[in-house]
């Protein structure tokens, strides 16, 4: 593979992260006194990388204990480097966003999107058939539909899957 432009990314300053991160989990959250020291933590081992903040960011909403923010916190950086730019640091970042999917059946279906090849669009209704047919999710595919859909919603703000207006998906894992 060919490569025609380098373009240099630069990670976002203390602020821009700050900023980033609290919009993700909800300002109301992040400035409760418990959680606070905690969030400050978690954005400076995130080293101004936006996809580390919002993965870490999305995973938080709406959680305001304390003990799970410390776990999350904890989790992460016995990830380790994932400050660096490299593959084992983005498996490591796709590893915890996958570990965070709630459900066996999530996570089920997430990992049934693998046997699709790389940079094909998957339409919805596609892959929430197919997870019936498959034995993923129980119950006939009319009354499946409305809690599959929270599946996707669960892959895509996880970013493991980027979806469209139009209502197909595309997998973020190439």
């Amino acid at each position: 593979m060919s490569v025609d432009k380098v373009l240099e990314m630069e990670v976002f300053s203390p602020e821009e992260a700050w900023t980033l991160f609290r919009d993700q989990v909800g300002g109301v959250i992040v400035d409760s006194p418990n959680i606070q020291p905690i969030a400050e933590a978690i954005v400076n081992d995130c080293g101004g990388l936006p996809l580390n903040l919002i993965v870490i960011g999305r995973a938080l909403r709406n959680q305001n204990n304390a003990i799970v923010w410390k776990l999350t916190l904890h989790d992460y950086q016995s990830l380790g480097g994932l400050k660096t730019r490299d593959s084992e640091a983005l498996i490591r970042q796709l590893k915890f966003s996958y570990d965070r999917l709630k459900g066996h059946a999530t996570k089920c279906c997430f990992l049934y999107t693998a046997l699709y090849q790389e940079g094909y669009e998957i339409r919805v209704s596609e892959l929430v058939k197919h997870w019936v047919e498959e034995g993923l999710i129980a119950g006939h595919l009319v009354y499946a539909n409305e809690k599959e859909l929270g599946i996707v919603k669960d892959h895509v703000d996880a970013f493991l899957l980027e979806s469209s207006d139009d209502g197909v998906l595309s997998r973020c894992i190439e």
